[in-house]
């Protein structure tokens, strides 16, 4: 005997049935409830003759054309006998009724769906229903034969959408309505308030009419108080669009040997068909994974799950092609699988463990912040944005390339590039002042190479390696506009050597807890912004330049400072006191705050540079030179001037009127040409 036939014999006929109705009436009856086959009025509370509380509720199911003439809903529990049993008819596609059965926990919900004295549907669970208002519950109506359930929708408060679900068009608008119906199945005015849970494909007003304007799967919702509704909404392109995408989810193991694992093969994905440039993509753990046989194939979006291992064949050569959503949640990715190539539109998210290409004339961003092992950006038009999102590149070589062209975007406070593997911004890169003027760049790696670096605004980069880096390609002498607008030291690897002439438009800070930055490489790392240093921190080198312009004055050394040659190039910046400096060079006027050491060479330069060594201070030099008409000042008794080298005014300025109180200690030689105390 048949599945189909057993269960026929199961069900009970249509009189039978109707008869279990009226023993379902005649006992409401008796407790004094209703049960659908009469409309009571709800009050505060209802109670049976047991002295029991009722709970009321309303039970929805939408049918549509599904095969379903009638319902039948059950409810049984230990303190229920005999079992209590409702019949409703399908009317118009939409089954309803009121029912009410004794209040407690552990109430079996059984709904049963019949096409004439055929079974078609059934569900179950189990729910606790209280006196008072119960939430809205859903259960799901699986079929007996074919693969769509309907949902059938319990509780004090159900709101039903119509229609329950529609397929228009990219432009298309669609009429929605809400019906609100209470715990006895009375309908309520309302109105209810609508939504869309995904505004950049279906909006909709307040009066329920919904609006196309994207491709995708989406809920229309109708609120009404604590309770809601819902429709879904498949959308297509517009007449003469691309093809709609559809689902293809990966199940593998069809055939045996290599096919069981062939992305290729119709009958390892459910629906049966090999997924297209079209298509969605779905790919789980199973017990046989992917393997890309070759570089040709492309999916319209595609989600990794946890347990998913996604692989090629070999060499990794074997890229997939994505037009629009490429999700990882939690995947994996086999040796010789070379990645995603992005197309133009297409958005990233979640944790892929692989390099991403966006290729030329192709536009792509986060969608939600996102890992993945390297990000390359090749050729003009290759533009990646992090849309506010934090993207960490964890690739043990490159972290992040962009080069021919590609531009990197980050413009809002609150977007984070985070890499382990090095950030390469090369000569050949597009560009990229005015699309860093924000947010936060983390470097990590000991090599990263800056040839095309161009913050502004409020960018910044830290530096937050813990092991030695050197900064490669920073030279704004060559390269005027590659510069950082604010740099931060915070790693406890500092900086080995700066390859280049650096410069930062704004700030610089040496945190606490950096490791020291040392270089012996003859060039210049200007700073154009406030300085700070912590106490504990090293700045120094052999033959490094700093050169310090920052207009405000304040910056703050706190940490030892002894580059080779330290420029004071903006007028009354502050030398810092205590401060081993190796060199000094002023090329602009600058009155001493507090006693200053400098072991080496203080140049002052320039017919409008002067050196005003303020009263109580006392200033300790390797040697004086003053070039190009520099001169210095001594002007109060307590003013001391000590050169432990040469003195040399031969360049400078006339000095008369300038040397009038104070001392000179010499130690060395006086070149005296112009002197003139």
């Amino acid at each position: 005997m048949s599945d189909t036939m057993k269960r026929k014999r199961q069900v009970p006929s249509l009189a039978s049935r109707f008869r279990l109705l009226a023993a379902s009436c005649a006992a409401a009856l008796v407790l004094g409830v209703g049960t659908g086959c009469e409309r009571n009025a709800t009050g505060p509370r209802e109670v049976g003759p047991d002295g029991r509380d009722i709970g009321r509720l309303v039970i929805v199911v939408q049918v549509g054309k599904l095969a379903a003439t009638s319902l039948v809903v059950e409810v049984s529990a230990p303190d229920i006998t005999p079992t209590m049993v409702f019949n409703m008819p399908v009317i118009a596609g939409v089954a309803t009724g009121s029912i009410a059965v004794p209040a407690g926990a552990g109430r079996l919900f059984t709904v049963r769906a019949f096409d004439g004295a055929t079974e078609t549907f059934r569900g179950t669970k189990v729910l606790t229903v209280v006196a008072g208002v119960n939430p809205t519950a859903s259960i799901t109506l699986a079929p007996l034969a074919g693969t769509v359930p309907i949902i059938a929708t319990i509780g004090s408060l159900v709101i039903t959408v119509t229609p329950a679900t529609a397929s228009p068009r990219i432009g298309d608008t669609l009429r929605f309505s809400a019906t609100i119906r209470d715990a006895v199945g009375a309908i309520l005015p309302g109105p209810a308030r609508w939504a869309s849970t995904n505004t950049a494909k279906v909006v909709v007003d307040t009066g329920g009419l919904a609006t196309v304007v994207d491709t995708g799967t989406i809920l229309v919702v109708a609120t009404y108080s604590t309770s809601a509704g819902t429709a879904t909404v498949t959308s297509l392109p517009a007449v003469g669009g691309p093809t709609p995408a559809f689902l293809r989810t990966w199940v593998g193991g069809s055939g045996t040997g290599s096919t069981r694992t062939d992305w290729a093969t119709a009958n390892n994905w459910t629906p049966a068909f090999v997924p297209t440039a079209t298509d969605s993509v779905v790919i789980a753990a199973a017990a046989f994974q992917p393997n890309i046989p070759t570089d040709t194939f492309a999916v319209r979006d595609i989600v990794m799950r946890t347990g998913a291992v996604l692989s090629a064949n070999c060499c990794g050569a074997v890229r997939l092609r994505v037009a629009r959503v490429l999700s990882g949640e939690g995947g994996t990715f086999g040796t010789y699988f070379g990645g995603f190539l992005l197309r133009n539109g297409a958005q990233v998210r979640g944790t892929l463990a692989t390099a991403i290409t966006v290729p030329a004339t192709v536009g792509a961003a986060l969608i939600d912040s996102a890992r993945v092992s390297t990000l390359t950006l090749d050729g003009i038009g290759a533009d990646f944005v992090l849309a506010g999102k934090r993207l960490v590149a964890t690739g043990t070589g490159a972290g992040v390339v962009v080069t021919n062209g590609g531009l990197l975007h980050i413009t809002a406070a609150a977007e984070t590039l985070d890499c382990t593997g090095y950030l390469q911004i090369t000569t050949a890169a597009a560009a990229h002042l005015g699309a860093l003027t924000a947010g936060r760049v983390i470097l990590r790696n000991i090599n990263n190479y800056l040839d095309g670096y161009q913050g502004s605004g409020t960018n910044t980069v830290e530096f937050a390696n813990t092991v030695a880096t050197n900064i490669n390609g920073m030279d704004y002498v060559a390269r005027p506009a590659n510069a950082f607008q604010n740099l931060v030291i915070s790693g406890t690897g500092g900086i080995a050597n700066f390859y280049y002439n650096a410069r930062v438009l704004g700030a610089m800070s040496i945190l606490a807890g950096a490791g020291p930055v040392t270089t012996g490489y003859y060039y210049t790392l200007r700073v154009d912004g406030p300085l700070t240093t912590a106490v504990g921190t090293s700045f120094s080198g052999v033959y490094i330049t700093a050169d310090l312009r920052d207009v405000t004055g304040t910056a703050n050394v706190n940490g030892v400072w002894s580059p080779a040659t330290t420029i004071f190039n903006t007028p009354n910046q502050t030398i810092k006191a205590g401060l081993a400096y190796q060199a000094v060079q002023l090329f602009q006027s600058q009155v001493l705050a507090d006693s200053v050491r400098i072991t080496g060479d203080l140049r002052v330069d320039g017919a409008s540079t002067v050196l005003d060594i303020t009263s109580t201070k006392r200033v300790i030099v390797g040697s004086l030179t003053l070039t190009n008409s520099g001169t210095f000042v001594l002007n109060a008794t307590s003013d001391t001037l000590d050169v432990r080298g040469i003195l040399s005014t031969s360049g400078g300025g006339n000095s008369l009127g300038k040397l009038t109180s104070g001392v000179l200690l010499i130690s060395g030689t006086l070149d005296g040409s112009k002197y003139s105390g």
